[in-house]
């Protein structure tokens, strides 16, 4: 995952996009595996 400097701001907020593409995946993975 891609990252700006290592500054609180940029750390929190790459981490709350990387979580935030990561549900979106998962929850990809579970409506295809539904059908």
């Amino acid at each position: 995952m891609f990252c700006g400097d290592a500054n609180t701001c940029n750390v929190m907020y790459c981490i709350g996009i990387t979580s935030a593409l990561g549900s979106m995946l998962i929850d990809f993975k579970n409506e295809k595996e539904k059908n």
